[in-house]
């Protein structure tokens, strides 16, 4: 009786690694050379015939074909999932359970667009982690737009050192309470004014250049975020 792949409920087909996806299981073919042992060989085709699979496998430059039959089909269709599977015959041969098979995922431009989205406002994850992949997400957005790779790409590490900087200036921004503290204790002193204006002087001067440089880091963030580096339009 003649019996096919399908009947016996058996998907299988080569794969581009040279070894063979049966029913979602990656197996490679391996010989048993004598004086050398089980040799792996890279299965060039795999085709259902009326009598079982007709295989072509091929290892440094020799080519085989034969005819795996039905009852060996049989035996793989007992054993799929097993680690190893022996096919006997005269030459030995045996399948092998590759344990990590590897999907193959076809993103389209969308499909990347919302992935790298979703990182981004991943809010569990610490910042900088992913700055890398936002940079060349962004700076993917600036070709599309005309702007060029470098200019978003770098526009948007700026944005990251800026908000570095910024993130660093916190415990200065509690010294800058202090200051103005100390400003006001001075303020009510007792002491010749002319000292007291030199005293004064020196803590406005801190206080006024430290607002005005966290003022321009703000504002270098304003003008950043007027690009709309995360809209893709």
């Amino acid at each position: 009786m003649k019996r096919n792949i399908q009947e016996q409920d058996i998907k299988a087909q080569k794969t581009s690694d040279g070894k063979v996806n049966i029913n979602g299981y990656k197996y490679r073919l391996e010989v048993k050379k004598p004086l050398v042992g089980w040799m792996q060989v890279n299965v060039d085709e795999l085709t259902p015939v009326s009598s079982g699979w007709k295989v072509t496998a091929s290892k440094m430059g020799v080519t085989q074909t034969d005819i795996v039959p039905s009852d060996t089909i049989s035996v793989i269709n007992k054993n799929i999932g097993q680690l190893q599977i022996d096919l006997g015959g005269k030459q030995p041969k045996r399948l092998v359970k590759e344990e990590n098979m590897k999907k193959v995922i076809k993103l389209t431009e969308t499909d990347l667009e919302n992935l790298v989205k979703k990182v981004l406002k991943e809010q569990e994850i610490e910042e900088g982690i992913f700055d890398g992949v936002k940079d060349l997400y962004r700076g993917i957005k600036g070709v599309k737009r005309g702007y060029g790779m470098d200019y978003f790409q770098n526009m948007s590490k700026l944005e990251h050192l800026i908000k570095k900087l910024k993130s660093l200036d916190v415990p200065n921004e509690k010294v800058m309470v202090e200051l103005k503290q100390l400003r006001t204790k001075v303020s009510s002193l007792n002491m010749p004014q002319q000292r007291k204006d030199a005293l004064l002087s020196l803590i406005d001067n801190s206080i006024y250049h430290f607002g005005k440089y966290s003022t321009i880091n703000d504002q270098i963030l304003v003008q950043i975020k007027t690009l709309n580096l995360d809209n893709w339009k």
